[in-house]
């Protein structure tokens, strides 16, 4: 999987959930890290913007997550069992 596939992925997650501003988000509007261990990105805000969420994506599936609520190796572990 690329970044483009995840962000597929990642639209299509905010579509089901009705957020259609954020289902037709484009590359520019986020910072990815990919995880290769794992084969996990991780999609936050790009250019300043701020969030409480972190959003992790893997094969077909998306998770969002606060670090307030949850660590970064508990929502991995929630993503892999979806």
């Amino acid at each position: 999987m690329n970044e483009q596939q995840a962000l597929d992925v990642l639209n299509k997650y905010f579509a089901d959930s009705g957020d259609t501003y954020l289902s037709s988000s484009t590359l520019d509007n986020w910072d990815i890290a990919h995880g290769e261990e794992r084969d996990i990105f991780s999609f936050l805000p790009a250019g300043g913007k701020r969030s409480n969420r972190i959003y992790l994506v893997k094969n077909d599936k998306a998770f969002a997550f606060s670090p307030a609520e949850m660590d970064f190796t508990e929502a991995m572990e929630k993503l892999e069992s979806l």
